[in-house]
């Protein structure tokens, strides 16, 4: 084993001895305006190490290798260039690629092409031409994004489809440097930034467990996003779409002002989306979007960066049905979850969202090829859904299966199947919520008679709610914070590394909405009320304050919360020879979750009130890979990983609800 670790480093050494270095500098204009074009993305494609050009429009790539190589230039705005030429010694003087100049994207105003979506990258003749065996190939086209995930970004989006079968979960996904998967359950938020499809264009996305520079990645491989103000493309920018999708009309304007003289950038974008009716009926959509991202330079070194965004969204959902419903309602559009109120539509399942995020980042250019990128930000807001509830009554949902006829058909009852059947053919309005029935439910309700209630120490007399509708809560409070090392120490050898920390609390409850009429509504168990009716106190779902009245816009029913913690430390070291990439990369990790209960539940009186027991898992990963490149158009690699996970606390609780047992 010993001699053969020490074959194998004599071999790259045997490599890394067969060419000398030299530095590569160029200086890169705007082709139209015939100015030096601040910070353009230069990348070497060989190694993957990267320059930003100055204010003059310069950048210096130290030590690189004598031969071929190709160099990649990407400026938000521009024609993507690829050049390659062969770099050679001149007596100790640097390389120069000379002036550049760059070409404006060819995009009539207010038209978006298909190529904004998928970058391309130019080949020349003598890249497609070069066969021999001594050239240094690089990867050229790896600094577009990949095929799949452009093709699906461009018809319906990346987060329909599952790259591998892996689930969303799998892949990270940052913004500005922040994580944002949610801890709860390892998915991505993705309607928190909707709308906002002008500033979110800057983005890198490694597939699989290929490396990643600014984390240790996922098993499904990791998105950057870039938002800063200093990157996004000059522009003042008008967009109006029709679509015949989720929403009908959006309106957007967004305002980047680049890097200006004065140190400062500012970028702004707002959209609003809406819609009365999308394709299924009762789905209206209502969705504004925000975004202010803000770029200060300190000296020539420092970057600081605030960024806020979100995206209040209100929306009618529709729900899945069987085919039953669907024939007789003649459409295979059909929703339950909406009805007519007065001659309006009304749909009973309403999402209300709104997450804002903020974040704070600094970056140090330490040296031309040390960089060190910090940044922290604080999440909150709300996720709310609404839903029928009832007590003591029938069933409101119009497609519950005990009202439909083949409930009366398998149970024997043929006759009633082909009476239910004709009824609701003739009347398919009984297809949807009756909301006049339910407020005259509750007017009528137990009998006619009002009850006298204590609340808040006085005596009050009103109606016990039979029917309500309910608002079902997961708001979140996130802290993050986070820091990565890059160091392309030479040519051939990068190291990365970083840190991160996460605090996440969920608060999970739901409230009473819309009393639909009545008066009150008792925080009981319908289904302990149900199943122990001579019980009392199993029937509370707060044995702290029992049989407790509440009124609209207070919490029933369950109430908790769910806390997460998690830190992480990585490092990852990249090795770029003539013909074969190597990475090897370790991560270590330590989470920990518990639930914190607000009530005392009937059923579950020890288990379910106060802070559980902390769950604590330390995990580990390790991935390295090798890449062998043919030729410029053929490669060979292989990829492999060693990893643990914690669970995620949406799978660990047997029923979070009610207790705090762990599965």
């Amino acid at each position: 084993m010993k001699s053969t670790l020490l074959t194998f480093f004599s071999l790259l050494l045997a490599l890394f001895a067969h060419a000398q270095t030299v530095n590569v500098r160029g200086t890169i204009h705007d082709g139209a305006a015939k100015l030096p074009k601040e910070g353009v993305l230069v990348r070497l494609d060989s190694t993957k190490a990267t320059a930003v050009t100055d204010k003059q429009g310069a950048f210096l790539f130290f030590g690189v290798m004598e031969g071929p190589h190709s160099f990649t230039i990407e400026a938000d705005g521009f024609a993507g260039q690829s050049i390659q030429v062969q770099v050679e010694s001149r007596d100790g003087a640097d390389f120069n690629l000379g002036l550049i100049e760059l070409a404006p994207e060819q995009q009539e105003s207010g038209i978006v092409n298909r190529e904004d979506f998928i970058p391309t990258i130019t080949l020349s003749d003598e890249d497609l031409e070069q066969e021999s065996d001594n050239q240094n190939i690089s990867g050229v086209l790896s600094a577009s994004r990949d095929v799949f995930v452009s093709t699906a970004a461009f018809t319906f989006g990346s987060a329909r489809f599952r790259i591998r079968g892996y689930d969303s979960e799998e892949a990270a996904v940052y913004i500005n440097g922040i994580p944002f998967n949610e801890l709860e359950n390892g998915r991505v938020f993705w309607s928190a930034w909707g709308g906002l499809n002008d500033v979110i264009r800057n983005r890198d996305t490694e597939l699989g467990l290929n490396p990643v520079p600014y984390s240790f990645g996922g098993l499904g491989g990791a998105t950057s996003i870039d938002t800063r103000a200093s990157l996004q493309r000059r522009q003042v920018r008008l967009t109006y779409s029709l679509s015949n999708r989720g929403y009908r009309n959006r309106a957007m304007a967004t305002l980047s002002t680049g890097m200006m003289d004065n140190g400062w950038a500012v970028s702004f974008s707002g959209s609003h989306r809406w819609a009365d009716e999308g394709y299924q009926p009762g789905t209206f959509y209502d969705s504004w979007a925000y975004f202010l991202s803000v770029d200060r330079k300190l000296g020539d070194n420092h970057l600081l960066n605030l960024n806020v965004f979100g995206s209040p969204t209100k929306r009618g959902r529709a729900g899945a049905s069987t085919q039953e419903l669907y024939d007789l309602a003649g459409s295979n559009y059909y929703n339950s979850f909406w009805g007519y109120q007065n001659g309006k539509v009304r749909n009973s399942r309403v999402s209300d969202i709104h997450q804002p995020v903020v974040i704070l980042r600094h970056d140090w250019t330490i040296s031309p090829n040390a960089t060190l990128t910090t940044a922290a930000s604080y999440q909150f807001g709300r996720v709310g859904s609404s839903a029928l509830n009832w007590f003591d009554a029938p069933d409101p949902r119009p497609d519950y299966y005990r009202n439909m006829p083949s409930f009366f058909r398998l149970s024997g009852w043929d006759d009633a199947a082909a009476l239910v059947e004709s009824e609701l053919l003739a009347n398919p309005d009984r297809l949807q919520v009756q909301w006049d029935e339910l407020y005259e439910a509750n007017r009528n309700s137990q009998l006619d008679q009002k009850f006298s209630y204590l609340l808040d120490g006085q005596e009050y007399t009103g109606k016990w709610s039979q029917y309500m509708l309910e608002d079902r809560r997961f708001d979140t409070r996130e802290m993050n914070f986070y820091s990565n090392y890059q160091h392309a120490i030479t040519t051939q050898f990068t190291l990365s590394g970083g840190l991160s920390y996460q605090s996440q609390t969920v608060e999970t409850f739901k409230t009473v909405e819309d009393l639909l009429g009545g008066d009150f509504f008792l925080n009981v168990d319908p289904f302990a009320v149900r199943d122990f009716s001579d019980d009392f106190d199993i029937q509370q779902n707060d044995l702290n304050n029992p049989s407790q009245i509440v009124r609209e816009g207070d919490v029933f029913g369950y109430n908790y919360d769910i806390d997460v913690r998690r830190g992480e430390l990585w490092m990852q070291g990249e090795m770029a020879l003539p013909k074969v990439d190597l990475f090897l990369a370790g991560s270590v990790s330590n989470t920990q979750f518990w639930r914190t209960g607000k009530y005392r539940t009937g059923r579950f009186p020890d288990s379910s009130f106060g802070e559980s027991e902390k769950q604590k898992f330390t995990n580990v990963g390790i991935k390295g890979g090798a890449t062998y490149k043919i030729d410029g158009r053929n490669y060979l690699f292989a990829n492999a990983a060693f990893l643990t996970r914690a669970p995620f606390v949406r799978n660990a609780f047997v029923s979070p609800r009610t207790r705090d047992q762990v599965a």
